[in-house]
């Protein structure tokens, strides 16, 4: 998520009813890793999220969302 967050930034997150296009979402993939993505649209009940720097695309569950970033700390 470089430049908005670097390695070892410390994040708060906000868990919301709803997100918005742009947000910065932290959400499980996978085998439960926790990941840190961009919300670029909604489709379908479908949250398809990328990282500033990725070139993939991720298609994720609204259940597996845990927050937005609503504060970065240094």
């Amino acid at each position: 998520m470089i430049p908005i967050l670097h390695p070892g930034d410390r994040i708060e997150i906000c868990a919301r009813d709803n997100y918005a296009v742009g947000d910065i979402l932290v959400f499980f993939y996978k085998n439960n890793t926790l990941l840190v993505h961009r919300l670029l649209r909604v489709e379908n009940g479908r949250y398809l999220c990328k990282g500033d720097n990725s070139f993939r695309l991720e298609d994720i569950r609204k259940e597996d969302i845990v927050g937005a970033v609503c504060l970065e700390h240094d």
